[in-house]
């Protein structure tokens, strides 16, 4: 039904009668929205391509025009976002009747809900009202400006001319006085969480957890949105035009100090060469997660070293980086040494900026100083770079400003519009749902735990704590880390001080201790701006870079909230060891009392099940909320296995051999599985782990039925449950997470591959390295290819 998969160009869809019956019965289903579909027909009808790619097809006359196309979840999310931006654009009363069917209220002072809804409100409000973008954005240049104004400052020719010469050649290498403007620069750009080279934050310490610790780290968020196989400009086909782009920024980014600029039009090449230089120093964040425990149980990091602030400037040769950890604000209890990761990386790094040119280090500065703000500009020139890098990469959304801006209130002032959309799409009954639901797939995973095969977990210790973890893991429908949402009182203490002054009758100038100049730099023209409330809020509820956690392991440390009541992930919190399930979750067509349990099961029952196995890897072992491991570890050897495995799979002569070439498209799935993937083997071990828990939970409890509700499928005589479970978890597995530095998911591989000819066959491949995770979509999969057809292929 699913499939389009072809045996020798035989189509296997949609073939019998209680097929047929089957799509029909999934179709009515759905919510009404969706109900207009035919699973069984010719393209686009196939249920998979609805929503793995199928989608565009259906809403093709309704693709915005700033956007490529549409999907299941972009809809989904488009609808969440109507709400949102309805609650911010109505009064507070018309906001509250609209809830007025809700089991949720709250349990204090209506006045201080009605000021939560306002400070959002005007937020979202001065963020559409931002005209006067061009002056906000010289004002941020100014920054880094002034730490190199001796490169602008002029001398007479002679003492009796009339005639002056710029003090500095900036075209003559990087040097130490340049080293002490850079510093300069970095110490005025961290209160607005800016970074140029390195990354410094406050958080748990890496080597002890019990304690607060400094952590420097490189620091390059563009190149590595980027990585430096699919940077576009490596071949120099797109040199010109990319040169194109950073010489209308340079115009703009100099605009008060064009005059006095130095060899201009050969900046922008400049700065190519210097992107290109850093991107083959190799640096490869996925290193530093790598940790070993020695013969004592003493946890250490194989790339952190603990130094003195005297000791960094000693080893990296850089000492004027030495001094930069000591601008940073420090909260209690912080140790006085830093933890530095890659300190040799800063070595190279040092010699590297040696070989370029002053002026070339200060436009890099200001280029990066932009794209780590790039959000917050909407000028005519800026739009050309988001048009040139979503069409070359694909990094940024060409999302217009109410998008934007809604966007800007979720990351700020998320925690108000949870408040309010819980009680407007929350209930009980689907509250007492989702409990049994995620508990069942608790349980699911607790079985699985005890009698799973013991290479899953590995030894019988590691067992006993993924065990000991499940049976006491908690469920709950709500939020961690966040205010009490239903007590109005706690959702304004959470941002108490802060004044949103950014409306457009204010023009009264900024005043020198006023409790929203939380920005302490930027030269304030005389009206106060939302470019000011901006950096207000990001210092203030601590969203900042320089106090988030730089995660890619833990999914939910890329959000800027932990969970959002609009959600669509369910969310493991580590410290209370409990699996919270937001609004928005349920809020799917997936998730609905009318519909069926092997459909709730597949679609938030898996979403349940990763978060809880959010904790939980494959050896058992559980991560902090910053990332750092708590517990047991990859060990030297582990690793070092598992590497030799993987690049085994990506040698050339392992495809040319016998045992290869049983799969004639093992090497392109490989190739997207793994060589894009960090760390795919835990994920796809947890990924087992997280379908076959959901599908336990899905069949205990057809198996116990429940009152009113119809748990069979019409037509399933030929249909196996499993196979009916995958039809459940399509739209899950075309899930896209936007933005430029989400990475690319498992999940993403499986919507181009899950029912294509190249995944299929791949289930024929009998090498025993790759058996783990082909097994990751069951061993009962219906559709293999017959060796005698793989080895034509």
């Amino acid at each position: 039904m699913l499939g389009n998969t072809t045996t020798e160009n035989r189509n296997v869809s949609c073939y019998t009668p209680a097929c047929h019956e089957a799509s029909a019965f999934l179709r009515g289903s759905l919510s009404r929205q969706h109900s207009s579909m035919s699973p069984c027909k010719e393209e686009p009808g196939h249920y998979w391509q609805y929503y793995c790619g199928g989608f565009n097809h259906t809403y093709w006359k309704k693709v915005p025009e700033h956007r490529p196309g549409v999907s299941f979840m972009s809809n989904f999310k488009d609808g969440v976002d109507e709400i949102l931006r309805d609650m911010l654009t109505k009064p507070y009363v018309e906001v509250v009747r609209s809830m007025a069917g809700s089991d949720f209220r709250i349990d204090d002072s209506a006045g201080k809900d009605a000021d939560n809804l306002k400070l959002a409100s005007d937020y979202y409000r001065s963020c559409l009202e931002a005209d006067d973008g061009e002056q906000a954005f010289i004002d941020l240049m100014n920054e880094v400006h002034r730490a190199f104004a001796d490169m602008e400052a002029m001398e007479k020719t002679w003492e009796t001319s009339n005639t002056y010469r710029p003090v500095m050649d900036t075209s003559k290498p990087f040097n130490d006085t340049g080293f002490g403007m850079l510093h300069d620069a970095q110490r005025n750009l961290l209160p607005y969480g800016i970074f140029l080279f390195a990354k410094l934050t406050v958080q748990p310490s890496l080597l002890n957890p019990n304690k607060t610790a400094m952590a420097m780290a490189p620091h390059l968020p563009y190149l590595a949105a980027a990585g430096q196989e699919a940077w576009p400009y490596k071949n120099g086909t797109l040199w010109p035009a990319y040169a194109s782009i950073l010489k209308t920024f340079l115009a703009h980014a100099h605009a008060p100090h064009l005059p006095r600029l130095q060899n201009i039009a050969k900046l922008p090449n400049q700065m190519i060469k210097l992107e290109r230089e850093l991107l083959e120093m190799g640096y490869d964040r996925r290193t530093l997660r790598l940790l070993k425990v020695s013969d004592d149980e003493k946890k250490r990091s194989l790339f952190v070293d603990e130094m003195t602030p005297r000791d960094l400037g000693n080893a990296t040769r850089w000492p004027q980086l030495a001094m930069l950890p000591m601008a940073m604000p420090m909260p209690p209890n912080t140790t006085a040494t830093v933890e530095v990761q890659h300190k040799d990386y800063f070595r190279v790094l040092h010699e590297v900026l040696k070989r370029h040119s002053m002026e070339t280090i200060r436009s890099w500065a200001l280029w990066q100083t932009f794209l780590q703000t790039r959000d917050l500009w909407d000028m005519p020139w800026t739009r050309s770079w988001t048009l040139f890098s979503h069409e070359t990469f694909g990094l940024y959304a060409n999302e217009t400003r109410e998008e934007r801006c809604l966007a800007r209130v979720q990351r700020h002032l998320g925690h108000i519009l949870d408040s309010f959309y819980i009680r407007r799409e929350h209930s009980k009954e689907s509250h007492e749902l989702a409990q049994g639901m995620a508990t069942s797939v608790r349980l699911a995973l607790l079985h699985m735990s005890i009698t799973a095969h013991m290479g899953y977990w590995g030894d019988q210790s590691l067992r006993d704590t993924a065990r000991w973890k499940l049976e006491e893991m908690k469920v709950a429908v709500g939020f961690p880390q966040t205010p009490n949402l239903l007590k109005s009182g706690s959702v304004a203490q959470h941002h108490s001080g802060v004044a949103i002054r950014a409306v457009a009758n204010d023009t009264r100038p900024w005043e020198a201790g006023s409790s929203a100049g939380t920005t302490p730099t930027l030269q304030r023209p005389a009206k106060w701006t939302h470019l000011y409330d901006y950096f207000a809020l990001e210092r203030r509820s601590g969203l900042g870079s320089w106090s988030r956690p730089d995660n890619r392991f833990v999914r939910a440390a890329k959000d800027e909230w932990p969970i959002r009541a609009h959600s669509q992930e369910a969310h493991y919190s580590m410290p209370e060891n409990k699996v919270f399930i937001p609004a928005g979750l349920l809020r799917m067509p997936l998730f609905h009392p009318s519909l069926p349990n092997w459909h709730q099961y597949g679609g938030v029952g898996k979403a349940m099940a990763e978060a809880m196995l959010q904790g939980i890897d494959v050896f058992g072992q559980q991560y902090h909320g910053n990332g750092s491991i708590r517990g047991r570890t990859w060990k030297r050897e582990v690793w070092k296995n598992y590497e030799g495995k993987r690049q085994a799979a990506l040698s050339s002569s392992w495809y040319l051999s016998p045992r290869g070439l049983r799969c004639f498209f093992c090497r392109d799935f490989k190739e997207q599985f793994m060589k894009r993937q960090t760390f795919v083997f835990e994920e796809a071990m947890n990924h087992l782990h997280a379908v076959d828990a959901a599908q336990h939970a899905w069949e205990s409890q057809w198996a116990m039925g429940r009152a009113g509700s119809d748990t069979r499928l019409p037509g399933t005589g030929e249909l196996s449950p499993h196979r009916l479970f995958w039809m459940s978890v399509t739209a899950p597995l075309c899930h896209t997470a936007d933005g430029p530095e989400v990475s690319l998911r498992w999940w993403k591989v499986e919507e181009a591959l899950v029912f294509s000819p190249q995944y299929a066959c791949s289930h024929s491949c009998a090498d025993p390295y790759w058996k783990p995770v082909f097994r990751v979509y069951g061993a009962d999969w219906p559709f293999l290819v017959p060796d005698t057809v793989a080895q034509v292929g």
